[in-house]
Order: C-alpha cells, then sequence, then structure tokens
C-alpha cells in the first residue's frame, strides 16, 4: 500500500491517464486537477513540482488546477475556451484526488480489507481518478453540451438559513430536456445537509427515470467526482438516448451541473 499522499495521487492520476489510451497521452496539453493540499505554497506542493520536472505527469504542457470538485470544472471550462479559440486541437483533463490517511490504509492492512485489493491500482472508497479527452468543438455531436456552476448561498450550518437545494435544483431545471425523460447522476455522499438538499432537488424537479451515484463515489473524492460522473454517462449503453444529468457539490459551496447526450 502507498502511504505517501503524494505518490498515491500521482499512481491515480497515471492510471487514469494511461488507461485513457493514446490520445490522452498524445494531447498538446494536460490540464490537472488535483486536491486542495497540493496548491501553491502547499508544504506538499515541492513533491508534485518535482514529479512535474520528470515528466511523471506527461509530456508537453502540464497545467494545474487545484481545489474541490470546482477544479475539476474549471479544468473543462479551461479546454473549452481554449478549444474555441483554436489554441489546441486536443486537451486532456486528468483528475486524481485521495481523502485517505496513512491511519486508514493501516487499519485497512490490520482489519485484512487491504489484502482484497490485487493491485495498488485499484482504489480505495474515498479516492478515484479519471481522464476526459476534448477535441475541437463539433456542435452537432458533442456529448458534453453543457457545464454550470453556481455558489450555494447558504452555508449548511448559518443560523436561520432556509432548506438547501434551490441553487441545485434551478440548475438543473435549466437542463432539462422538454417532454423527455433522463436519468440523474448524484453526487450524495458527504455531509448530512445533502439528504435535505436531494429532497429538495426531488420535489422541484420532474421524475427522473433514474438516479445514480456513481459507485466510486463511495467516500468524498473531491477534484475527481465530477470526472467520474460525466465518465459514467459516456459509459452508458448507446441505445440509452435519454440525456444524463450530472449534479456535484463542492466542499467549497460550488453547485456544478452538465447535461450528456
Amino acid at each position: 500500500m502507498i502511504r505517501d499522499p503524494v505518490e498515491r495521487v500521482l499512481t491515480l492520476y497515471d492510471t487514469a491517464r494511461r488507461q485513457a489510451g493514446a490520445e490522452a497521452l498524445e494531447a498538446e496539453i494536460t490540464l490537472a486537477a488535483l486536491p486542495w493540499w497540493l496548491r501553491v505554497g502547499s508544504p506538499l506542493r515541492p513533491a508534485l513540482d518535482h514529479a512535474i520536472a520528470q515528466g511523471r505527469l506527461g509530456q508537453g504542457r502540464i497545467d494545474i488546477v487545484s481545489g474541490d470538485a470546482a477544479a475539476c470544472a474549471a479544468a473543462i471550462f479551461a479546454a473549452a475556451a481554449q478549444l474555441e479559440r483554436r489554441a489546441y486541437s486536443r486537451v486532456t483533463v486528468v483528475t486524481a484526488d485521495t481523502a485517505i490517511a496513512p491511519v486508514v490504509l493501516d487499519m485497512s492492512a490490520a482489519s485484512g480489507f487491504g489484502h482484497t485489493r490485487k493491485t495498488r491500482f485499484v482504489p480505495y472508497p474515498g479516492e478515484a481518478a479519471a481522464a476526459i479527452v476534448l477535441s475541437a468543438p463539433d456542435r452537432t455531436a458533442a456529448p458534453l453540451l453543457e457545464l454550470a456552476e453556481m455558489p450555494e448561498s447558504l452555508r449548511p450550518l448559518a443560523p436561520d438559513r432556509g432548506l438547501m437545494g434551490f441553487v441545485s435544483a434551478g440548475l438543473l431545471q435549466g437542463f432539462l430536456p422538454p417532454d423527455r425523460g433522463f436519468t440523474l447522476l448524484a453526487d450524495l455522499d458527504g455531509e448530512r445537509h445533502r439528504a435535505e438538499e436531494f429532497g429538495v432537488v426531488r420535489s422541484r424537479l420532474a421524475e427522473p427515470d433514474k438516479v445514480i451515484v456513481p459507485a466510486l463515489a463511495t467516500g468524498y473524492i473531491g477534484t475527481a467526482t465530477l470526472a467520474v460522473q460525466i465518465g459514467a454517462a459516456l459509459a452508458a449503453p448507446p441505445e440509452s438516448a435519454v440525456p444524463h444529468l450530472c449534479w456535484t457539490m463542492a466542499r467549497s459551496g460550488m453547485r456544478i451541473a452538465a447535461r450528456i447526450t
């Protein structure tokens, strides 16, 4: 088991990038969405900078965005802007995050859970990675048609706050297709107030055909949450013609929605 958190993120990152195939490896620029604790000024940042200098995050230009789930959305926005300007013809967004502390790994090993993992590349609950390759936009065929984000105005512990969920419901309502069913990929793991927020969202939306919580979201996976949802939507059987709506909630309070056809 890899105890060092930077090494764990680098292993997840490399696995996701390689599994995405040659297109991801050959992209002109890679946008890396990584945990907030790898931000500039963090005591762990020099280890990441050293890894970049060694080429462990890929060749060519590597741009780092650090934060929570909203960092992945920021990376996708940046990739779309670069493609719109024709600055690049292909951009890879790779995101990896782990909330696993060394003590959790030790407990897993002591309990025998760690021995059920046949390879170090299999994520533990609470960590994930995903790679998305974006190319020059074709509006008639682009599967990721819309992506929006908005901050939740009321913090869950604020005194006299109203119900959570109105921001999320508004974002998702703007993406609902007229008179068509849809699948909702929801990020429901985390703070207790999310049960309240989901209740408000369900009361204001048309009833989805299906609600999916991706299996990897067993624990908080930060920057990787949105990318895992997008990956799950894109991996849906092709005969499924219904749109997929991704609903992600970042610890910063940002609510994120994406529509994928």
